[in-house]
């Protein structure tokens, strides 16, 4: 679970169920309850929200052509995030948003300062800027919202280079049948 801190923002039933289905180490187990805790205050938040907000979120008019970004880490979806979220036209999830997707209407009052402290300017990783209101892509709501999603396997390998390697692996077999198919 060396990524578990992509799971704050998760409800307790979602969360007990990945519990359920791939289990622990028990020297997780601070991470466990530190994840099981703030699950609380998610479900909690939520069901505030839904009673607030769900008539007005029921009524509100999706778009006739969405346009979803489907990409993998470091191959630049987060910059086309970045320029489409510059036109009004389109909109993107914050950082924010994706980080507390069941209750991020309501919330935000109460998370707002301590993810401001908390967040770096950048990404360690390439340094694009980053903050709450920046664009996120939706797979970590997504992680939160549904089972089965990439990101799970990140957070309950045994390490998590076999996600990387797993996915690495099925690329490659995916391009050699494309290739395959391409030629015959």
């Amino acid at each position: 679970m060396k990524h578990s801190y992509l799971l704050i923002g998760i409800k307790t039933i979602p969360f007990c169920k990945r519990i359920l289905n791939y289990g622990f180490a028990l020297k997780y187990l601070n991470r466990i309850l530190l994840i099981f805790q703030n699950a609380l205050f998610s479900s909690l938040l939520a069901w505030r929200e839904k009673r607030i907000f769900g008539a007005a979120v029921k009524q509100q008019q999706l778009p006739e052509s969405p346009l979803f970004i489907i990409g993998h880490w470091r191959t630049g979806s987060t910059l086309l995030h970045q320029l489409l979220a510059k036109d009004p036209n389109f909109c993107t999830p914050t950082l924010f948003q994706c980080a507390q997707p069941d209750h991020f209407l309501y919330s935000r009052k109460f998370f707002e300062p301590v993810m401001r402290k908390a967040l770096s300017n950048t990404r360690p990783m390439d340094s694009v800027k980053m903050g709450i209101d920046e664009p996120q892509e939706d797979e970590y709501a997504l992680l939160k919202l549904l089972e089965g999603t990439p990101l799970e396997k990140l957070v309950f390998s045994a390490d998590g280079d076999d996600f990387l390697n797993e996915l690495e692996k099925t690329t490659a077999a995916e391009d050699m049948v494309q290739l395959d198919n391409a030629y015959t």
